[in-house]
């Protein structure tokens, strides 16, 4: 077998091929064909392939709009084939083998709803009339346009002689539509208009039944259709993936039986947390099964699993250098072929690599790029377009915090006798000082980075510093001496923020709220990506820090000196708006808020805020954080403190804040361009400063976020009914009855689409 294509489970570049062969959408395939077989790329790549492969065309050639629910149909069938890849081994297997499975097991299903969701939107024919094997899914689709659309008939007449041999063609299955040609249909009509055919509905029928017709043309295709047609009537059941696999894999290792043994000495003794006798006896098994597995058919789909175990044999003799260039063997090979193991093995190199003197950081971005591609991770920099740079990936917390994670995935007990890892004293848990007063400022040298900290060193300018533990004096001096206010430290601290953090009434412990520093600092002019930088791990940004004040004045200073209105912070990248949303909903009625936040389901970026706030005290990855979060929920001391933090936060928001200062604060940030329908990830999934408006009832914020652009029939999915909720369903859920007249007001003359 070829060797860009022996693993067993196709590449999502591949299927975007497959798809946009099928629907002739001929200027991409030199990118796709470079492209179809790559196993290691960033997920952002993908979003942008599909988007620019397949929506975008589509919508050029139908008129169909890109966020229409066949594309969302398309974008959640790539979402679960990657979670079967992600959680499904298929050791063992061929392409060959795994193919039919995916086939009869997911493409089938998929596109059983595809064709029915064309179907519900645009009364076309039934689709199983398009999955006969016996005739072209075109000719059906033609004969009932013919039938059904009125000014069909007027519209052929009307047609040069060229154009109508063309469609003709078509109905006899002689030739397949091209895009364009599906494109121009109604420019080719020299007839009395209007032409009375709904064209986008032809142009969507004519384009999937084209697509039907090349997929019936491939033979692997060919095999599945008789089962959509029995599905679409509802007399076909679906395949078990997992359980197909497995009785594969059976019938696989029926033929490794002879080396088992030695298998499963490798699978017990080097797990990484059991004791272990003699290095060599383990690395001579390894070296054995090599040997004689060297011309075995199963060598190849099993070779990742022998180079993982010759890694961690090398991370227990304490020789991290040969372990990565064996776990770089095993990543590469296990990718699209063995599921859950994937993750174990990036898990594993991603504290080796970090741990090295010199990381290989094109290492640590593939991994990454991998963790978040298959579901076992989320972004930590969420930039929307692909990228190599390796800061535009990963941040420099992350690298420590893997490096910081490696004894704890490798504990001693786990090493061969004698060994050690060396790998210097990582940074982790809070950066303590035992005496401020060590710290002394160079004012010959206003601008000189500092290294602070007792448990561990952070490089920081001296200004920042001094900000920080809120020494006016020697602030104002550094100032008079020259120090820039535009500079940051390692994590991303500047003085404005630190001004701004002092000033922060929902912080704990409680901040000074001392404006000197503030006053001082925001007299100089600021340079863009001070003002609207924000720190790496907490990702505390200038604006939200001047909305967390609760003062006009303070934002206004901000916006002056030139923030961002949508720029994103805190761990789930909210706009200012959302914040100062959410905190005029607490202010309203602070025992609904509490019990919304309290209610809040535990997510992935739940998880990440856990692990960015714990300073590595937590674990490295979000299955971690998930192990510690439940642990802490059955211990009553955790319980207690976490109440008594609950009820300052509360507190405190209600006697530093007034709910009409905030609402006056919305009113700047929204007239200042703030676009109120952002998307976040909190409180649900795709909620928006107008849908918090709605469900506050925050009647003059509303009608100011509709003057401002704002869509009341954006929706969310709910993931409970699968439904679309936009702010007509909150304003009558939350019943917020101000809103609700507004939106009654106003219904008549929203467009339907």
């Amino acid at each position: 077998m070829d060797s860009k294509y022996d693993f067993p489970y196709p590449t999502p570049f591949e299927a975007i091929r497959v798809i946009v062969n099928a629907l002739d959408i001929k200027h991409s395939n030199k990118y796709l064909d470079e492209r179809a077989y790559a196993r290691k790329y960033d997920p952002r790549e993908l979003k942008e392939a599909l988007s620019q492969c397949i929506f975008t065309p589509f919508e050029k050639y139908t008129g169909l709009k890109s966020n229409n629910p066949l594309c969302e149909l398309i974008e959640e069938a790539f979402d679960q084939y990657l979670q079967i890849v992600s959680s499904v081994s298929a050791d063992g297997l061929l392409r060959s083998e795994v193919v039919p499975i995916l086939l009869f097991g997911f493409v089938k299903d998929h596109l059983k709803d595809l064709s029915l969701s064309i179907y519900k939107n645009f009364k076309g024919p039934h689709p199983s009339t398009l999955f006969s094997h016996d005739s072209s899914a075109v000719t059906t689709t033609l004969d009932w346009i013919s039938v059904n659309e009125n000014g069909w008939d007027s519209y052929l007449s009307h047609l040069d002689k060229e154009q109508r041999d063309r469609i003709a063609a078509w109905s006899r299955n002689t030739d397949l539509p091209a895009s364009q040609s599906i494109q121009l249909l109604q420019a080719n009509y020299n007839g009395p208009r209007p032409e009375q055919v709904d064209w986008q509905r032809v142009r969507v029928f004519i384009f999937f039944s084209r697509a039907i017709d090349w997929l019936k043309r491939e033979n692997s295709f060919n095999s599945v259709f008789e089962e959509i047609r029995l599905s679409l009537w509802g007399g076909s059941n679906s395949l078990d993936i997992p359980k197909k696999v497995t009785a594969l894999q059976h019938t696989a290792k029926k033929s490794l039986s002879p080396f088992m043994s030695d298998f499963s000495i490798l699978q017990q003794h080097l797990r990484r947390t059991v004791s272990k006798d003699t290095p060599q006896k383990y690395l001579s098994i390894i070296k054995s099964l090599r040997s004689q597995l060297s011309n075995h058919p199963q060598y190849k789909p099993n070779k990742y699993w022998l180079d993982w175990h010759e890694a961690r044999w090398h991370v227990f003799s304490g020789d991290l250098v040969q372990a990565n260039s064996l776990y770089k063997l095993a990543f590469e090979d296990a990718l699209f072929r063995s599921g859950e193991n994937q993750k174990h093995i990036i898990e594993e190199a991603l504290v080796v690599v970090a741990s090295l003197d010199t990381p290989d950081r094109v290492f640590l971005k593939h991994l990454k790029w991998s963790l978040i591609q298959f579901g076992y991770d989320i972004a930590s920099v969420t930039t929307a377009q692909p990228s190599n740079k390796f800061s535009d990936n990963i941040e420099d917390w992350e690298v420590n915090l893997w490096k910081a994670g490696l004894k704890s995935k490798f504990p001693v007990v786990g090493l061969f006798p004698g060994a050690q890892l060396n790998t210097g004293t990582p940074k982790v848990g809070p950066l303590l000082f035992t005496d401020l007063s060590k710290v002394k400022p160079d004012f010959r040298n206003p601008n000189r980075q500092i290294k602070i900290g007792d448990t561990w060193k952070k490089a920081t300018p001296q200004l920042v510093w001094f900000i920080d533990t809120e020494n006016h004096e020697v602030s104002e001096k550094l100032l008079a001496k020259g120090a820039s206010v535009n500079v940051s430290s390692e994590s991303g601290d500047t003085p404005i923020l630190m001004a701004l953090e002092a000033l922060n009434v929902t912080e704990l412990p409680y901040r000074s709220l001392d404006e000197r520093f503030f006053r001082l600092i925001s007299s100089y002019p600021h340079q863009s990506n001070i003002i609207n930088g924000r720190t790496q791990k907490k990702r505390l940004l200038p604006i939200i820090s001047a909305v967390e004040s609760g003062r006009l004045d303070i934002v206004e200073k901000v916006l002056e000196l030139g923030a961002n209105t949508n720029g994103r912070g805190e761990t789930d990248e909210q706009t200012a708006l959302n914040v100062c949303m959410k905190r005029i909903a607490t202010l309203k009625d602070t025992a609904r808020a509490r019990q919304a936040q309290e209610s809040m389901p535990i997510t992935d970026e739940v998880l990440d805020s856990i692990r960015r706030h714990s300073a590595g005290l937590t674990g490295v990855s979000l299955e971690d954080q998930a192990l510690h979060l439940d642990k802490s929920k059955k211990d009553a001391r955790f319980i207690k403190i976490e109440k008594m933090c609950k009820d300052i936060f509360y507190q405190r928001i209600s006697e530093k804040m007034s709910i009409n200062t905030m609402r006056d604060i919305a009113k700047l940030l929204i007239t200042s361009g703030s676009d109120v329908n952002a998307e976040h990830s909190s409180p649900i999934k795709g909620y928006t400063p107008l849908m918090l408006a709605a469900e506050s009832d925050e009647y003059e914020l509303f009608n100011l976020m509709l003057i401002h652009g704002g869509n009341p029939k954006k929706a969310y999915r709910d993931i409970r009914s699968n439904g679309q909720v936009s702010c007509f369903e909150i304003a009558a859920n939350f019943d917020s009855k101000n809103v609700g007249r507004i939106l009654s007001d106003i219904a008549p003359y929203l467009s339907v689409h």
